[in-house]
């Protein structure tokens, strides 16, 4: 439980709080601040990590929660603000507060930034937004377009439940050429998977806040989805009574043929 305030800064990554167990239920709170920041090699950036084995997950943020990992070597950057997992258990994420990612990669590699990932592969995964995610990825490099995500909830048996009556916004830009990818935003990806017919689990995204994604790129191509959600034998249900927005531009290809 932090009330108070947590600064890490790393050269290749940087981690500010991290929970772990194998077989106990794992609980991460934070009503202060926790700032972040990988670099100038910054491989790796991390808000909150909280994993669990068997036990159940849960992270609740009223407070505030910044990330920034800027990589200028061979290999890209990839922040998170929240990292929730569980293999047996069910993970929660409760936003109150404010969520701020932000990856920069100025090497062969993309950056790669998301506000709250969310996971369970036997378990039902929950996420409640009622704060802010702001989540900026920015690439200038050779191969790969940069990579935004506000929100991704995914369960492979369980039920998967998205909830904003905040704000999520998602923004990847791609400032040089890319030859083998494109910069993709998404504002809220949900996935529920399984391969067997006989289990019927469910999806639900209920928007009632602001969602939005924004790519852009200089040379190659460029993708924007506002919610993404799939599922294959489960329930799929997607209310929004809110705003959802998405715009991508793509880069001149006919300058550079």
């Amino acid at each position: 439980d932090n009330s108070g305030a947590i600064d890490v800064s790393g050269y290749y990554a940087a981690y500010g709080v991290i929970a772990q167990s194998i077989y106990g239920d794992v609980s991460v709170n934070n009503s202060g601040s926790i700032d972040v920041y990988a670099g100038p090699t910054g491989y790796y950036a991390y808000g909150v990590i909280a994993s669990s084995y068997y036990g159940n997950v849960g992270v609740d943020n009223s407070g505030s929660i910044t990330v920034d990992g800027y990589a200028n070597a061979t290999f890209g950057s990839y922040a998170f603000g929240v990292f929730a997992e569980s293999y047996y258990g069910d993970v929660d994420v409760n936003n109150s507060g404010s969520i701020t990612v932000s990856a920069s990669s100025y090497s062969l590699l993309p950056s790669e930034a998301t506000g709250v990932y969310a996971q369970s592969y036997q378990g039902d995964v929950s996420v409640d937004n009622s704060g802010s995610i702001i989540v900026n990825a920015t690439s200038d490099n050779v191969y790969y377009g940069s990579s935004a995500t506000g929100v991704l909830a995914y369960a492979k048996y369980g039920d998967v439940v998205v909830t904003n009556s905040g704000d999520i916004s998602a923004t990847a830009r791609s400032d040089y050429f890319q030859f083998y990818g494109e910069a993709t935003a998404v504002g809220v990806v949900a996935i529920e998977i399984v391969a067997y017919s006989y289990y019927n689990g469910s999806l639900t995204v209920d928007n009632s806040g602001s969602i939005s994604a924004e790519a852009s790129a200089y040379y190659g191509g460029a993708s924007a989805t506002g919610v993404y959600a799939l599922t294959i034998f489960g329930d799929l249900y997607v209310d929004n009574s809110g705003s959802i927005e998405a715009s991508a531009a793509s880069g001149d290809y006919s300058d550079y043929s």
